[in-house]
């Protein structure tokens, strides 16, 4: 009795089937050992019940043996009873008849007995072995039984087995679609983002070279307004000094209003000075685009600057 699946090519599930095939072998040879033991335990049963009646075949003949000869003494003419008779001057009476009668009946009724509890026990012997081999038959029926139980869960589990294993390569190749998707996603996202970023770069380059040009002029820009400021202010001293020789006379009556600084280095120090702590703020509408980083204040002009230091020369 075998319930292994059985396959006629290569399913793919090879480990599966090995481990049904070596399984079932396994509860048959189980099966089989297990047949064997209770065959002969049987076997053992049957044979003691067999010694038994072969015992009580022997003790039966041996009884009905004595009794038969018991009964031939008896009857001897020449025996203690025939003697006894004779001595009582009954040997050829009727007492002697009946007593013959009597020793007959007593031996058949005896050796009737004496085989009649040997059929009993031999009825019982008999009955012994069928139970004996009945109880073998079910213990064989009961083994065989738990084999099919057994060979039950076991293709139970292996259908189990076939399940998952079947449920997984579902998975694995789900698993491996999502997979996939997700590269295709993760590589667009990347390419997406890597066109984003080199946009990013290029208008970043774009706004810097913008800025480095915007710089540029404004560098350009600031040093044209210097030198410019610097050849006002010179011209505003030459201006100074000139009107300054005219009037030696009246110097004492100098204008209050007029700033005059006579250490020319210290007036070109502080020009500097001042020219580094600028920014220039461009945009549309800006009315006062020089802002001194300074104060923070703001300026229409450089003029305006230097005149709220005292380095514009008014005459």
């Amino acid at each position: 009795m075998s319930l292994a699946i059985t396959n006629t090519g290569s399913t793919g599930y090879e480990d599966i089937d090995r481990l049904n095939n070596n399984a079932n072998n396994l509860y048959e040879k189980a099966y089989e050992q297990q047949q064997n033991m209770i065959n002969k335990q049987t076997e053992l049963n049957i044979d003691e019940i067999e010694r038994n009646k072969q015992k009580l075949n022997e003790e039966t003949t041996k009884e009905a043996s004595g009794l038969y000869r018991d009964y031939q003494k008896q009857v001897n003419p020449y025996g203690a009873t025939a003697e006894s008779l004779a001595t009582n001057g009954l040997a050829n009476s009727g007492v002697a008849e009946s007593t013959k009668t009597n020793l007959y009946n007593n031996y058949q009724t005896n050796r009737t007995n004496v085989m009649n509890n040997a059929k009993t026990l031999l009825a019982d012997y008999n009955s012994q072995i069928s139970q004996a081999r009945a109880t073998g038959d079910m213990q064989l029926a009961q083994a065989a039984l738990d084999l099919y139980n057994q060979q039950i869960d076991n293709l139970y589990n292996i259908y189990n087995l076939t399940y998952q294993k079947k449920r997984d390569e579902v998975s694995d190749s789900q698993w491996q679609k999502e997979f996939d998707n997700s590269n295709y996603w993760n590589q667009l996202n990347y390419d997406y983002q890597k066109g984003r970023d080199a946009v990013a770069d290029s208008q970043w380059q774009q706004q810097y070279d913008y800025q480095v040009n915007r710089d540029a002029v404004a560098d350009s820009q600031w040093q044209k307004e210097y030198e410019l400021s610097k050849k006002a202010l010179s011209s505003s001293r030459s201006s100074a000094s000139s009107k300054t020789s005219r009037k030696s006379s009246s110097s004492s009556k100098s204008s209050s209003n007029t700033k005059l600084n006579t250490n020319d280095n210290e007036a070109d120090e502080l020009a500097k000075q001042i020219m580094q702590n600028i920014s220039h703020i461009q945009g549309p509408g800006i009315s006062k685009p020089i802002q001194d980083n300074t104060t923070g204040k703001r300026y229409a002009t450089l003029d305006d600057l230097f005149l709220a230091y005292g380095l514009y020369y008014e005459g």
